[in-house]
């Protein structure tokens, strides 16, 4: 895989240590974001996930969803956000009709 941060917004020239993300509690920079985010990325890749690929995330809405949103930007995968609040039968019956080939999840919400 292969990330050309000129190509596209990724590129941090001018705002690498503002903050990108701010909650109540905590921020994250333009920098630490998308680094992290590249990390993701490339975890993913090795997985096997690549460009044009529609990818089902079940992450809490969080910090995580977002670098994982921008992990699959990065190489031009296409995320499918599911609703966390969805039974396991809810969220198998998707991924079945649909044939989505990976899942992307945090350890809270495992599917059979």
């Amino acid at each position: 895989m292969t990330l050309k941060s000129t190509d596209s917004f990724f590129s941090l020239s001018e705002r690498a240590d503002l903050a990108a993300i701010i909650n109540s509690d905590k921020s994250i920079s333009y920098k630490d974001l998308f680094t992290q985010a590249k990390q993701i990325a490339f975890a993913l890749s090795d997985k096997g996930i690549i460009k044009d690929n529609y990818i089902p995330i079940l992450i809490e809405d969080n910090f995580l969803f977002i670098k994982t949103v921008i992990a699959l930007w990065f190489f031009g995968a296409i995320p499918v956000p599911l609703n966390t609040k969805l039974l396991d039968n809810e969220i198998n019956s998707i991924l079945s009709d649909h044939d989505f080939k990976f899942l992307v999840t945090d350890s809270k919400k495992q599917t059979t």
